[in-house]
């Protein structure tokens, strides 16, 4: 049996809890952020062997490439609702971050040199790969999901609940730093 809670049984607008299931979801694509990825820059370039320059190219590509999904995620957030669109993408966002953790584990499963010439090719796909799927997952879909949640639900007062909303995520953001 699915728990499911019923906005129509409670005696307050449910809109306000919306507001905060909003604001956790926009925290939580802190990782897919570009602030949420710098944080692992360094633990990058270390590990797995290449330049800031091709990290900075592996990142761009995954970027623009996830962006041009975002359009195909809304249409089945359209399509699905908020609920199952933010469920499955959450469990996509952690799962892409434990391959992140992972991903100088993950080149060597290929290419155990790394002065072999195929290392920094393959490293660079690996990477940008996961850049895309972090920041479809993560800055993407999850922010879009959430945010267009709280535009459903409040139409007279949007600018003041996102506005509220807004606030609790820069100051999670700026801690995040």
């Amino acid at each position: 049996m699915i728990f499911r809670l019923s906005p129509k049984k409670s005696r307050s607008f449910y809109g306000w809890v919306i507001l905060f299931a909003v604001t956790v979801g926009v925290l939580a694509s802190a990782p897919g952020q570009t602030m949420g990825i710098a944080t692992f820059t360094d633990y990058l370039l270390e590990n797995i062997h290449i330049s800031r320059n091709q990290l900075s190219i592996a990142y761009m590509i995954g970027t623009i490439a996830s962006s041009m999904l975002l359009t195909y995620a809304g249409k089945m957030y359209d399509k699905y609702g908020a609920r199952w669109v933010g469920m499955i993408i959450s469990v996509t966002l952690g799962f892409v971050l434990i391959l992140l953790s992972q991903s100088d584990r993950i080149i060597h499963l290929f290419v155990k040199d790394g002065s072999s010439t195929v290392y920094i090719p393959l490293s660079m796909a690996v990477l940008m790969f996961l850049f895309f799927a972090l920041r479809f997952s993560g800055q993407g879909v999850l922010t879009m999901v959430s945010r267009n949640m709280l535009m459903k639900w409040f139409i007279a007062r949007r600018g003041l609940v996102n506005g509220i909303s807004s606030v609790f995520v820069a100051f999670g953001f700026q801690w995040h730093r």
